[in-house]
């Protein structure tokens, strides 16, 4: 397949100085050796060498497959949590974030912001999917630069997306969604 790996460089070359170990002493253990012995050394030298070229092999197999789970795994997680199409917190994370948040605020200092896209089905009969799909992309555009860095943002759903303005009031949250129907009315229509 493909070329090694970095972290694998270290095993390969002790596998590479035991192959050739393993390929040079028994000629070296053949010369010094007595005649009657030197089949016997050698046969020892070979099946030593075999067997922990053969560990060394299954080692490396096993760290690289441990490497590759561990980053499947990593890519899953964001799989689960990440709304593939707007690339934001999906409602399963959001709802997780978001319980995090509140359990940590002072009760009643958030508020939540519903934002949906008004006639999306009509948007993605009438143009098309490709249309269909642009509009909810464009809302985590508009509002993230919007949010602080401890808001929690998501899509709920379809054509809704849900954010928790923490430490703030009903009227925060007027403010922020007006300046994401701005944004957004401004990015949308050309």
């Amino acid at each position: 397949g493909s070329a090694p790996k970095s972290q694998d460089a270290p095993g390969l070359r002790a596998l590479g100085a035991l192959w050739l170990a393993v390929a040079l002493l028994p000629a070296l253990g053949t010369a010094w050796a007595q005649p009657r012995h030197g089949a016997a050394l050698h046969t020892s030298i070979v099946t030593l060498g075999s067997v922990v070229m053969a560990f060394l092999v299954l080692t490396l197999s096993s760290q690289r497959t441990e490497r590759e789970l561990r980053e499947s795994r990593r890519r899953l997680r964001v799989l689960a949590n990440i709304d593939m199409l707007t690339q934001v917190p999906n409602r399963r994370r959001f709802e997780e974030l978001a319980r995090r948040a509140l359990q940590s605020d002072e009760a009643g200092s958030a508020a939540l912001l519903l934002v949906a896209i008004d006639h999306l089905q009509q948007t993605n009969d009438m143009l098309g999917p490709a249309a269909g799909d642009r509009a909810p992309k464009l809302v985590p555009r508009c509002t993230l630069e919007l949010l602080r860095s401890h808001d929690v943002a998501g899509r709920h759903g379809g054509d809704e997306f849900v954010m928790l303005l923490r430490r703030s009031s009903t009227q925060d949250a007027m403010q922020v969604a007006e300046r994401i129907v701005r944004a957004f009315r401004a990015v949308a229509w050309p």
